[in-house]
């Protein structure tokens, strides 16, 4: 269920449709950045342990600076 009246959302796409596509892009990078900033401050309280790159890993859900193999334990 949406939290936005229909009147609010109609203001919102008619100022979206003002901003110049350009513009429409610096808000998406700016949003996402927020959100992967937020995710970083919920992950350090959830492992506060692991480090800033573990944590963006997380964010990004990939390993962006490989690990040397581990040997086997004897």
């Amino acid at each position: 269920m949406p939290d936005t009246t229909p009147a609010a959302a109609a203001v919102r796409l008619a100022a979206l449709r003002r901003m110049d596509p350009a513009e429409r892009l610096r808000q998406a990078f700016a949003l996402s950045e927020w959100a992967r900033a937020l995710a970083l401050v919920r992950l350090r309280q959830v492992y506060p342990d692991q480090t800033e790159l573990q944590l963006v890993e997380r964010v990004l859900g990939r390993i962006l600076v490989p690990r040397a193999p581990q040997s086997p334990s004897p």
